[in-house]
């Protein structure tokens, strides 16, 4: 949900794609209002007090299978930030790609002090990146 309570997003990992709801405070109530296309599959999301959407995503689902299978076969990392202003520059970039040597089935991303903090859906570690 959106820092001020009046959107919330939801990732739609098989459709590849962020969907962004406007919630009406009194009743809760939530209407569609825009889908965005990621070309990867989202997984978990985190939203920054700035507003900004911080996307863990899966850029080869194929490769997570595998990886599910056999622990040492790496899956991709990826990390997509979504800026809330749909007429903003370059709103949607990636952060962070990786094939998974440091992180392998990265799945949320969350901004902590101006650090990048990685979590894996099955590594027992968090990988943290300073943020330019």
């Amino acid at each position: 949900m959106s820092p001020d309570g009046s959107h919330v997003y939801v990732s739609e990992t098989s459709g590849n794609r962020i969907a962004i709801f406007s919630r009406d405070p009194v009743s809760g109530g939530l209407k569609p209002t825009e889908v965005v296309d990621i070309d990867s599959a989202p997984d978990n999301l985190n939203v920054a007090p700035d507003g900004a959407v911080w996307i863990g995503a899966h850029a080869k689902v194929l490769a997570l299978v595998r990886h599910f299978g056999d622990p040492k076969s790496l899956a991709p990392t990826q990390i997509l930030k979504l800026l809330p202003d749909p007429k903003a520059p370059k709103r949607l970039t990636q952060v962070y790609l990786n094939l998974g040597e440091q992180i392998s089935a990265g799945s949320g991303g969350a901004v902590i002090d101006g650090q990048l903090l990685i979590g894996s859906i099955t590594e027992r570690k968090v990988l943290q990146c300073r943020l330019p």
